[in-house]
C-alpha cells in the first residue's frame, strides 16, 4: 500500500496563493463557526486514499498537477490569459473542470444521485421494502475517480465560452474553498427544475478563484456581455462585487472558506453565504408519464442541486436577444430540460468521440480534429 496516504483533492500548490507565509492559511470552519489562523496547508482539503488505495490514479493526478502549476504560474506571473483554442486555453479548460469534479464535495454528490437514484428505482421492486432500503446506502465504488474520468473525456465541452481574469481592486481580496469550482448560470437563475449548469447549458458562468488578486471566470458570450469587452483582464472597481463572488464560494464550499489576509471580511462572506449553501447535494425527480396504457409508467430523472445567490454583478449585463428568450422560457408549457448554448459545437464533440474511440485522434486533440476540419 503507497505509503501517502493524503490524497489532497484541492492541491497544495493552488491553495499556496493564499497562504500570506507559503506555508499555512487561514480558513472559516462552517460547520464549528470557526476560525483558524496559521493552518497547515498539508492538513486541508484531503481524505485518506480519497483515489484509491492502489496509487495510481494519485499519481496520474500528481503528474497532471505539474504542468497545470506550472500553467497557474504563467497566468499569476504575467496577468492575462492565452488566446482562445491555444494548448494554454486548454489547459485552462482541464485545470478548471479537473478541480470542479476531483474534490470531496463532487464525490460525495456523485454518491448522493447513486443513491437516491437505486433507491427510488428499487422501491418499485416488490422484493424491497422501505425499511430495508433505508437502512443502507447505495454509492459508488470509486465516486472521485468516476467523476474525474467523466470531466477529463468531456472537458473541451467549454471551450466555446469566453473567458476573462478578473482583478481585485485595493482593499479587497478573492476567497477560495475547499469547492473552488462553482458553476453559475444568472440567465436561468428563475428555474427552480433540475439542474442549469451543466457543461453545454446555455447562460452557463464558471468561477474560479485563483489568487486572492485574481479569479478566472468562464460565460457564455452569446447571453453575457463585459462592460469592458477589449481585455482579457478586468479590474473590478467596486466591492460589491467581490462580495457577491467570494459568497458563492461560501454558498458552494463542503466545509472551509481559505482566505489570505484580513482584507478578505471572513465572516461578512460566511454570513453572506449561510442562507444560500446547499441542504442537498443532488435532486431525484419522478414524472408520471402519459398514455401509458393500463400500465403505470414513470420516469425518474437526478440532477446536483445549483447554487443560486440572485447573483448580480455590475460589470456584467444579460444581453437584450437573452432576456427575450428568457421570458418567453418562462411562458406556460412543455419545454426542454437541457438548452445547449451552441448545438452544432456539441455535435462536433460527440463526432470527435467517435473518432478518437476509432483511433483517429487522441482523447486530447480534440482542438487539433477542429483546426482539422477547418483546413487549418
Amino acid at each position: 500500500m503507497p505509503a501517502n496516504k493524503k490524497h489532497h483533492y484541492v492541491p497544495r500548490f493552488y491553495l499556496r496563493n493564499f497562504a500570506e507565509d507559503g506555508r499555512s492559511v487561514s480558513l472559516y470552519n462552517f460547520r464549528q463557526d470557526l476560525l483558524v489562523k496559521g493552518a497547515n496547508l498539508k492538513n486541508q482539503c484531503y481524505r485518506d486514499y480519497f483515489y484509491g488505495k492502489d496509487g495510481v490514479a494519485e499519481a496520474h493526478l500528481g503528474q497532471l498537477e505539474g504542468g497545470l502549476a506550472e500553467l497557474l504560474r504563467i497566468v499569476l506571473g504575467t496577468c492575462t490569459l492565452p488566446p482562445p483554442f491555444s494548448e494554454l486555453h486548454e489547459g485552462l479548460c482541464v485545470f478548471t473542470l479537473l478541480q470542479y469534479a476531483r474534490t470531496a464535495y463532487s464525490a460525495d454528490a456523485m454518491d448522493d444521485f447513486a443513491d437516491g437514484m437505486w433507491k427510488e428505482i428499487l422501491s418499485k421492486d416488490a422484493r424491497f421494502n422501505a425499511s430495508d432500503l433505508n437502512r443502507v446506502r447505495i454509492v459508488n465504488s470509486d465516486p472521485a475517480n468516476l467523476a474525474v474520468s467523466i470531466v477529463l473525456k468531456h472537458y473541451h465541452l467549454i471551450a466555446d465560452l469566453a473567458y476573462v481574469l478578473l482583478e481585485s481592486p485595493a482593499g479587497c481580496e478573492f476567497v477560495t474553498s475547499d469547492n473552488p469550482v462553482v458553476f453559475y448560470n444568472q440567465l436561468m437563475e428563475f428555474e427552480r427544475f433540475g439542474s442549469s449548469t451543466g457543461l453545454v447549458s446555455k447562460g452557463l458562468q464558471i468561477f474560479f478563484p485563483l489568487s486572492p488578486k485574481f479569479l478566472l471566470l468562464f460565460f457564455d458570450c452569446s447571453v453575457y456581455a463585459l462592460n469592458d469587452r477589449r481585455s482579457v483582464r478586468l479590474s473590478l472597481s467596486e466591492k460589491r462585487d467581490i462580495d457577491q463572488i467570494n459568497a458563492l464560494q461560501a454558498a458552494a464550499a463542503l466545509e472551509n472558506l481559505y482566505f489570505c489576509t484580513p482584507k478578505a471580511d471572513i465572516f461578512r462572506v460566511a454570513e453572506m453565504g449561510k442562507g444560500k449553501r446547499r441542504a442537498k447535494k443532488t435532486r431525484i425527480t419522478k414524472f408520471q408519464v402519459p398514455d401509458a396504457g393500463a400500465c403505470s409508467s414513470q420516469m425518474i430523472g437526478g440532477s446536483r442541486e445549483d447554487v443560486r445567490t440572485n447573483l448580480s454583478l455590475s460589470f456584467m449585463r444579460t444581453l437584450k436577444p437573452a432576456k427575450r428568450w428568457r421570458e418567453e422560457r418562462k411562458l406556460p408549457g412543455m419545454k426542454p430540460v437541457v438548452v445547449p448554448r451552441d448545438q452544432r459545437f456539441v455535435d462536433e464533440h460527440e463526432n470527435f468521440l467517435r473518432l478518437s474511440d476509432l483511433g483517429f485522434y487522441k482523447p486530447t486533440e480534440f482542438f487539433k480534429y477542429l483546426r482539422e476540419r477547418d483546413g487549418a
